[in-house]
Order: structure tokens, then sequence, then C-alpha cells
């Protein structure tokens, strides 16, 4: 029963591993046992407040049910598009995302579609091409020259998140 709770994981190079999602403008990972999520950060894994501790970010326990997973991150180069595509949206509520479903493309569009671009022209772009001010794949950013967005949270922790 278990198994069927567990997602393939396309950049895996083993069989089964949880994949993480972004909710909220946070990385998390669902518990395939219980209804559980821990939030864990790409950079620095993930912290256990019973043991006071910072954990790897390549394997994920449940603090509802005790399981233990092994994470399998997407490539960097996805997480990062992610992040800096997701600050782009005032409302934290609306930076979701999950990479077994969605692609940089799909956030991309779903920007524009709620007015994220609608005042690029105001900005001071300093001659940049029109047609380059922001590129992206399905897994990675090609090219960047928006202005800077902010920082990504993770707990405490804030990680900055630049122009490509």
């Amino acid at each position: 029963m278990t198994a069927a709770l567990l997602r393939m994981n396309p950049f895996s190079r083993d069989k089964l591993r949880l994949t993480p999602r972004a909710n909220w403008g946070r990385w998390i990972v669902d518990c395939a046992a219980c209804s559980s999520a821990l939030t864990v950060d790409p950079e620095w894994g993930w912290y256990d407040p019973h043991n006071q501790a910072f954990h790897d970010r390549e394997f994920f326990r449940c603090w509802d049910c005790g399981r233990t997973e092994e994470i399998e991150w997407p490539p960097d180069d996805l997480v990062f598009g992610a992040e800096r595509l997701l600050m782009m949206r005032p409302d934290p509520k609306t930076r979701n995302f999950d990479p077994l479903t969605e692609t940089l493309n799909d956030l991309m569009w779903e920007n524009g579609a709620h007015g994220i671009f609608d005042h690029v022209d105001e900005l001071d772009l300093h001659g940049v091409s029109d047609h380059n001010i922001l590129t992206v794949t399905e897994r990675g950013i090609r090219h960047d020259r928006l202005p800077l967005t902010g920082h990504w949270p993770q707990h405490d922790h804030l990680r900055q998140i630049t122009a490509g």
C-alpha cells in the first residue's frame, strides 16, 4: 500500500525516492506513509528541533510517523529557476511548484497570466533587447536580465535569489 503513495521521480537514478516541491515559498517533502510533510532546503537540508540538529538534504525522517526515506532533488538549475520565478509573485501563498507535474515554462506562463510581467516596460533595463529579458527552458533559466527579486526563506535562513 505504501508503494502506491510514492511517485516515480524522473530525476532519480534509482527506483523510488521522494521529490521536494515548493509550497507557499518553501521546499517541502511529503511523507510517503502519513499526511505529514517536512520543510527542507536545497543547500543545508532540514532542522530537527527534537535533537536541535541539522540533517543532510538527501534524506527525510517524518516527525509524525518516524518513517525515513531518501530525497532526490531535481537538478540545481531547475530548483534555482523555480525559486527565481516563484519569488516574482508578491503573495507567498501562490509560490507553489511540483517538479514532477510542472515545468519552468508552466511557471513562466502562470506568472504572465497573473500580471507579473505587465510592467516590465517600465523597468530600467539599460538597453536590453526585449527578446532576452527572461528566457526559460523546461529545466532552467537561459537568460535573465530582470532586477533582483529578494530572498527565499527557509526557517531563519534567507538565501538570496538573484538574476541569472
